[in-house]
């Protein structure tokens, strides 16, 4: 029987992007994380601000591989927030970018991921990536912007 760890995070669970392979949600959902996918809701093919808002909404952590847009995407978030003054509980519930496809073995991934979780950090508003070397860093909103017009050169 799978331990219930849906409350490690600040939400409700972990929503992956349609860049994400089922297999490794198959691999969270083993340790017991209640993890829904794009293509389980018929969500393929929405736009990156609408998984977003749909994460957001659904008090999920997001994760995905998609570094330029969803660095872009937190950057505008937190921007936004702050020049419109909208409410602070107006937050998404975090952004967790893996490497690209291949890189890291599924294994790997699904391990950096529920290590993360046991850690039980806040990650509502924030953005965390993992290295390579399964490392994870924080990318804060001006690092994101600057990680976007890197990717734009």
């Amino acid at each position: 029987m799978a331990i219930d760890r849906a409350n490690v995070v600040d939400g409700d669970g972990l929503y992956l992007d349609e860049n994400v392979s089922g297999r490794l949600g198959d691999a969270i959902r083993a340790f017991g994380y209640d993890v829904l996918t794009t293509d389980a809701l018929g969500r393929k093919g929405a736009s990156d601000v609408d998984q977003l808002s749909f994460a957001a909404l659904s008090r999920r952590l997001l994760i995905t591989h998609d570094a330029g847009h969803f660095e872009l995407l937190h950057e505008a978030w937190h921007r936004w927030s702050r020049d419109w003054g909208v409410a602070s509980e107006q937050r998404h519930g975090g952004i967790l970018l893996l490497p690209d496809p291949g890189v890291l073995a599924i294994a790997s991934a699904a391990h950096a991921i529920d290590e993360l979780l046991r850690a039980k950090p806040a990650l509502s508003r924030r953005l965390l990536v993992l290295t390579r070397s399964t490392v994870w860093q924080e990318l804060t909103p001006q690092d994101a912007q600057a990680a976007t017009r890197d990717h734009r050169s």
